[in-house]
């Protein structure tokens, strides 16, 4: 990873790289997303974990598939992608990450995500989240910016265009922004070791 997005990463906990996939890929991506929806893997979200995840339409409104990493060809080179990032973030800041956790993401027009974390208030694995969006043509009036909120500066509102990859730390809290137009992503966490 060029330091420029360490020196970024370690300044603001955040980091937006646009053209991290090409269109291609992107669209490889989207395709197997359409095969999901199409043969009913992907289900509503819910909020909380184990015998406390509860669907909740009024706190986020998102379909999702929970991914292996090896669906396919380009879901594979993805992750091959992201264990790489994962060495680069363990060498330069020691962040003990050993694993990571994915699924296929999908708001349909008028959905959001209300103001959240993802490290669960009673301890989580996750240290950075990411999230690789496939919306191409994407203009800011389709609204679904992800807006991340940091201590001290301006919330940061990130568009969701085809191929930028976002990734911040989990600890943040962020939100989904209601967005007019389908808006898809495969969304991500890389994860400390709990042993």
């Amino acid at each position: 990873m060029d330091q420029q997005y360490l020196t970024a990463f370690e300044r603001e906990g955040v980091l937006v790289w646009p053209d991290f996939r090409d269109t291609a890929a992107c669209r490889a991506l989207l395709a197997f997303m359409d095969t999901s929806e199409q043969e009913g893997t992907m289900r509503d979200a819910a909020i909380g974990r184990g015998t406390d995840a509860q669907i909740n339409k009024e706190q986020r409104g998102d379909r999702i598939a929970w991914l292996e990493g090896s669906e396919s060809p380009e879901m594979m080179a993805f992750t091959f992608d992201m264990q790489a990032l994962a060495r680069d973030f363990n060498a330069a800041f020691y962040l003990g990450i050993d694993h990571f956790e994915f699924h296929l993401t999908r708001y349909p027009p008028g959905t959001f995500y209300r103001r959240h974390s993802d490290r669960h208030h009673r301890g989580s694995p996750r240290i950075v989240s990411f999230i690789l969006y496939l919306n191409e043509g994407w203009v800011p009036a389709h609204g679904g910016q992800l807006v991340i909120y940091r201590k001290n500066v301006a919330p940061l509102s990130i568009e969701p265009r085809m191929g930028t990859l976002a990734l911040f730390l989990s600890e943040l809290e962020h939100e989904v922004l209601t967005t007019t137009k389908t808006r898809s992503s495969v969304t991500g966490w890389m994860r400390q070791r709990t042993h």
